[in-house]
Formats: C-alpha cells, sequence, structure tokens
C-alpha cells in the first residue's frame, strides 16, 4: 500500500504558524470552496490546515451574517431589541391586567404566556423561556409571590372609605387619643399543627410524618391603637375541664368553653363587661387619664358580636366596621395577629421535641405573662 504524501510543513519538521482569518477573509475562502477550488489549495494559500477549513465552513452562516453591511446588521439588532422591549412592556401590562381582575399568577404561566407573546410577534431570535429568564424577569420588574387574601376580592373598598372619614370626625369629636381607642378580633388557632415540610438527610427516601390535627380553638385578642395595651387573650375551647388543666390555678391568658369553640353573644357580652372594660379603665387610671375617659372598641359585624345598644358600659361604647370592609381598614387583619399565628407551629415542635409528644395545651397557652383564673 502506498504511503500518503505528507505536507511540506509536516514534512520538514516545522510548526505550522497560527494564523488568524479576518470576517472577510473567511467568506472569501468560503466562496472559493463552495465555486470548486481544491480544500489542497487553499490550505497552501491562506496557511491553514484542512481540519480548520472545514470548521470555517460549518460556521457558515454566521461568518456572512456577521459580513452583512453594517448598517443592515445595526438595523436588524436595533430591530429584535425593539421587539424585545415591546414583548417585555406586553408581559407587564398582561401581568398588570390580570392582577386587576383578581386571577391568581404563577411562574409556568408567565413562561407559557412569553412564548404565545413570542410566536404571536413574529421574533426570529431563538429564546428559551426557563425559570432562569423568569427569575430574572422577576427581580427586573418587581414581580413577587403573594398570598391570596380572598377577602379582599369582594371587599367594599367605598364602604370603607366612608367609614374612615365618619370615623376620623367621631375621634374628632369627641377628642379621643390612641390610648382610647381599640379594636378586638378572633382567630382559629389549630393548636396541634406542626410544620408540614422537614430537613432530612441523604438517605431518606420519603418524608414521613403525622396527619394534621384538626384541634382547634378560638382566640380573641384586643389592643389599643397607641400599641401600649394589650388586653388578656379571650381563648375558647371544646372541653370544659381539659386533663392538662389539673391542678393548676392560674393561667396566662381567660380560657371558657362550649362544644364548637366558637365565639357566642353570651361568651362576647362576658368577655366585654367583666374583662374588657376593667382593663382598659386601669390602663388609662395608670396614665394619668381622668375616671370619665371615654373608650371606644371598634368590633366588626360578626353575629356573635352583640349589638352596640347592649355592648356599653359606663364610659365605654363600641363601633362596628360596615360589612365587607374589615380586610380593608381592621387593624387586627394588618398583621397584627400573625405573631400568634406563625408563632405556635415553632412553639408547639419545641415542645414536642422536649416531651417526645404533642405537647399540652396548657402549655401552648403560655406565651404571654399574665394570670387570671380559669372557671
Amino acid at each position: 500500500m502506498p504511503k500518503r504524501a505528507l505536507s511540506s510543513t509536516v514534512a520538514s519538521g516545522t510548526k505550522r504558524k497560527h494564523v488568524t482569518l479576518s470576517i472577510k477573509d473567511k467568506v472569501d475562502l468560503i466562496k472559493k470552496l463552495e465555486s470548486g477550488t481544491a480544500v489542497a489549495k487553499l490550505c497552501e494559500e491562506y496557511g491553514l490546515g484542512k481540519s480548520t477549513i472545514y470548521d470555517i465552513k460549518k460556521q457558515k452562516k454566521k461568518s456572512f451574517l456577521s459580513f452583512l453591511p453594517t448598517r443592515i446588521h445595526q438595523w436588524r439588532w436595533v430591530k429584535e431589541r425593539s421587539f424585545a422591549m415591546q414583548k417585555t412592556m406586553i408581559m407587564i401590562e398582561w401581568v398588570r391586567q390580570r392582577r386587576s381582575e383578581g386571577v391568581p399568577l404563577s411562574g409556568p404561566l408567565l413562561m407559557e404566556q412569553a412564548k404565545i407573546f413570542h410566536r404571536s410577534m413574529n421574533l426570529t431570535t431563538d429564546y428559551s423561556y426557563t425559570t432562569g429568564w423568569l427569575t430574572k424577569f422577576k427581580k427586573r420588574h418587581g414581580i413577587r409571590q403573594l398570598k391570596i387574601c380572598g377577602d379582599k376580592a369582594s371587599a367594599d373598598a367605598e364602604a370603607a372609605e366612608d367609614f374612615v372619614n365618619e370615623f376620623v370626625s367621631l375621634v374628632e369629636t369627641e377628642k379621643l387619643s390612641p390610648e382610647q381607642i381599640y379594636n378586638a378580633d378572633e382567630t382559629g388557632l389549630f393548636w396541634r399543627y406542626v410544620p408540614r415540610s422537614t430537613l432530612a438527610t441523604a438517605d431518606e427516601k420519603d418524608a414521613t410524618g403525622v396527619k394534621d390535627s384538626k384541634e382547634r380553638i378560638t382566640i380573641l385578642g384586643c389592643g389599643n391603637a397607641a400599641g401600649s395595651h394589650k388586653t388578656k387573650l379571650f381563648v375558647i375551647g371544646k372541653s370544659a375541664k381539659p386533663r392538662a388543666f389539673k391542678n393548676v390555678k392560674v393561667f396566662p391568658v381567660i380560657y371558657r368553653s362550649n362544644k364548637r369553640a366558637w365565639m357566642t353573644q353570651h361568651l362576647m357580652n362576658e368577655w366585654f363587661e367583666n374583662h374588657f372594660v376593667p382593663e382598659p379603665l386601669r390602663h388609662l387610671s395608670g396614665n394619668g387619664f381622668p375616671a370619665d375617659a371615654k373608650i371606644l372598641l371598634i368590633l366588626d359585624n360578626c353575629t356573635a358580636h352583640l349589638s352596640p345598644d347592649i355592648l356599653v358600659k359606663d364610659n365605654v361604647s363600641v363601633l362596628f366596621f360596615p360589612p365587607n370592609c374589615t380586610s380593608l381598614i381592621q387593624p387586627m387583619d394588618m398583621g397584627i395577629k400573625v405573631p400568634v399565628q406563625i408563632g405556635f407551629p415553632e412553639r408547639n415542635t419545641q415542645l414536642s421535641k422536649r416531651r417526645g409528644n404533642t405537647s399540652k395545651l396548657f402549655e401552648i397557652l403560655q406565651f404571654e405573662n399574665g394570670s387570671v383564673e380559669c372557671s
């Protein structure tokens, strides 16, 4: 078998000098190659190896695109960039419109909608709308994840604004200070609830846990507008005498019970007359207010709340929020109850770890200093 002839460079044992071609030279080389010029001749003409010639041929599209006249190339770049900016503006406006309609939006939905706009605008650039694009898009335009509040979508904003104006007029007329204005509201608490996510080692394939407990209590919280006084929490459970309360004489909260652990008109009246009225009076007296200082308690229109004509005692009066307005203007719904709600799962987990089982109700209630008799 005859031996293959070696190039002059290889035969002489010298190393080929590195050659860098301009875009114009690459375009000329590709044209000569397509016109039938031998590869060997091109190698000698340009001082390149065969593999380099074939690599340049593979990059034909890129080379010709880069060699377009400057103005045409710039026009294409500006045109594509202009379309991309238009698409971004359309995406932002689409997000605003959907949210104004109350439509919940997710990351995958945004990525799919971006693809739809990309196709409808006939954009020629290849773009993959991945989670990386989504992260940059949200960061660039200040889009964040929010928890949906179902009450606000049906809230009466006009009635809320009217109430605020009337309330401001009442405060000015009665010359009430923030120390004299209170708000109270109930919230449910699943006191045996534990977190639904956990850290685990690499050898644990499935995270096992326990079934969610439905044991629930109702908590009534109350505080003044100045933030200087909060009343004892009024807690309603199902059991009149829980075993966890055995031999316990002093409690950090006021505890009452009924079959459903709900607030009732009877319990509301008891809380108002026996617990709410005395506490603000003592607080105002200790802060230099006169004995006849007025106190205003604002409540929502829950059926368990008695009418303002009944909830009146001494200098204490009650004002009700209009229907469907509490999610907009009630102070207790503006984050005041959140520390109580989110703090209990962590507290319950710590107690469970220490005790080896689910913590007792009495231990759960020991999150605030103070004491009161339990009947």
